[in-house]
């Protein structure tokens, strides 16, 4: 039931347990198979809301997370190309967001997915850039738009000169292929305004708004 596998996705304090994080619950879901149910369940419920903001402005946008064994397994782009269909979305209204560790070792197994995804006219992301140190020679094969610095270089950007090199590295190779930069895990003033001199395009993190 729809409305059960909400609840549990939005109950995650666990009375023995305490709070439980998202990376944990997540891994959980992934190792159970429930990954799948969880996924369109949260893809059906986030476009059905995006065509309500959308009656409101047309121009708001949606980012929707993709776990890699949905895009390795299962049917999830194909459940996302019925529901933009049914609420009459604008694809490019749609935002979706891929994990770098599909490219590190599934790269040509999840191709398929990728390239259909892309034929639906949504806006692609590559998501927690860094954390598998993949190839960067991987990023011409995508159809994607930006790439999501993972928070692991944000974090240590205010005193590690090593995170500091990469990550203005990065920005700037990325602006030379015409994708955008996103950081993720931003969250002091000072991560702000170096990565706004690096020439970052956009951010995340709880110095704009908590998750």
């Amino acid at each position: 039931d729809q409305v059960e596998y909400l609840d549990v996705v939005n109950n995650t304090e666990n009375p023995e347990l305490g709070s439980i994080k998202a990376s944990e619950f997540l891994a959980i879901a992934e190792q159970t198979g429930l990954i799948y149910k969880l996924g369109q369940c949260s893809i059906d419920s986030s476009l059905k809301f995006l065509s309500k903001l959308n009656a409101i402005n047309n121009e708001l946008k949606l980012s929707i997370n993709f776990s890699a064994l949905e895009l390795k397994f299962g049917n999830t782009p194909g459940a996302l190309a019925d529901l933009i269909s049914r609420y009459g979305i604008n694809p490019k209204n749609v935002i979706v967001d891929i994990p770098e560790e599909c490219l590190i070792s599934s790269f040509e197994t999840v191709k398929p997915a990728i390239g259909y995804i892309s034929s639906l006219g949504v806006t692609m992301n590559l998501d927690n850039f860094g954390r598998g140190y993949s190839s960067l020679n991987s990023i011409p094969l995508l159809p994607i738009s930006a790439i999501k610095i993972d928070g692991y270089f944000t974090k240590g950007i205010s005193e590690d000169k090593s995170a500091q090199v990469i990550t203005s590295s990065i920005i700037d190779i990325m602006h030379e292929t015409d994708i955008c930069v996103c950081a993720t895990g931003v969250g002091s003033e000072e991560q702000y305004e170096m990565l706004l001199k690096y020439g970052c395009d956009y951010f995340q993190g709880h110095i704009l708004g908590d998750p």
